[in-house]
């Protein structure tokens, strides 16, 4: 509380579950929404989860992986025949859900279905910037649009709202999770905050919507329930998302191999601890997204922009998210207050496994 209120937040939320049980949910101060900025943070808000819309876009990949409707260690161009030249012909959708791809500088956004085909498009015409595969710079829109699309295409061309909905929000009953518009007079969190509120709901922003990277709108409760099934193997309740083989391939952190090498040989690696659509905490003092130094190495997680986190511990069956209604001061600042919530929360949990 403290800390967030220093850093000029105006409000926040922490929720955290042991073993599936929730623990801790918190909910302070105020968001902006229409008509007001000062409105108070509750439990039925809705956030723009950004960036952490990448693990669950790759679930619903792996979903259909796991059905053997996609193969994510194909050629891209066997699903898209356009996908070609530029030093693409070999990319995987391994590549993209490993931000390995080395086409990190597409900047699509695709709230139509035109501007869905225009990125594809864009996709096709562009040039790899290094070899695939050899280092793990951010790949912030590409990285699951590209095994999005094609898991359109397998899908008979579902729009991604759909599939999401079909395989995953209620098959979990994430209720209040959209990748297209809310229903009107939803309770959403604006962030970043704008210097004023929309007067009404045609003047809301809705930027990413739709995006398989960033377009997920989602609410606390609905984030932890996605959380707390990967926590479980791919299981939530009676409900079963992924076989236990799938999700171990989706955990499994693709080039450990090269970052041991590095190290071993005194060097800075070039591959962070991406496994698929997640990345793991790994043997970093915090990691870059803000693992803390406490959580396991297996800890999984996703950051969205510098105002959503989301993070499970495997040997602590523990999940927990923190979110802000604005963002902090600076890329400092975000990344210590998560990791002083993560170290917090790990010194609150004995390991259990």
């Amino acid at each position: 509380q403290e800390e967030t209120a220093a850093a000029g937040i105006p409000g926040f939320a922490m929720v955290a579950t042991c073993q599936g049980k929730c623990f801790l949910e918190h909910f302070e101060g105020t968001y902006c929404g229409i008509g007001d900025n000062n409105l108070p943070f509750h439990r039925d808000v809705v956030h723009r989860a950004y960036s952490f819309s990448k693990p669950v876009s790759a679930t619903v990949v792996m979903q259909l992986y796991q059905e053997g409707l996609l193969d994510i260690d194909l050629p891209v161009q066997a699903y898209i025949p356009e996908f070609t030249g530029g030093g693409k012909d070999a990319l995987t959708l391994r590549h993209f859900l490993t931000h390995s791809a080395g086409l990190p500088s597409l900047t699509s956004d695709v709230p139509t279905e035109a501007a869905w085909q225009a990125a594809i498009e864009e996709a096709c015409a562009a040039e790899v910037e290094w070899e695939p595969g050899s280092r793990t710079p951010y790949h912030a829109r590409s990285s699951l649009f590209v095994p999005a699309a094609v898991a359109r295409i397998v899908s008979d061309n579902m729009t991604w709202a759909q599939l999401c909905r079909e395989r995953l929000f209620e098959p979990l009953g994430m209720n209040s999770s959209y990748f297209d518009m809310p229903p009107r007079g939803t309770p959403l969190s604006i962030t970043p905050q704008p210097d004023e509120a929309p007067t009404s709901w045609d003047d809301m922003e809705f930027g990413f919507l739709g995006h398989p990277s960033g377009g997920l709108l989602c609410t606390t409760e609905d984030m932890m329930r996605f959380l707390n099934m990967h926590l479980n193997k791919g299981r939530w309740g009676d409900v079963r998302i992924l076989e236990e083989a799938t999700w171990n391939e989706m955990m499994r952190v693709v080039y450990q191999d090269k970052i041991d090498a590095a190290i071993a040989a005194g060097e800075t690696p070039t591959h962070d601890y991406w496994a698929l659509g997640w990345l793991t905490r790994g043997e970093t003092e915090s990691g870059w997204f803000g693992f803390g130094s406490k959580l396991d190495p297996t800890a999984f997680g996703h950051a969205g922009i510098n105002t959503v986190i989301g993070i499970g511990d495997p040997t602590r069956d523990l999940a927990f998210t923190y979110l802000t209604s604005d963002s902090p001061p600076s890329d400092e600042v975000t990344v210590r207050l998560r990791n002083e919530v993560s170290n917090f929360l790990a010194d609150a949990v004995p390991v259990l496994r």
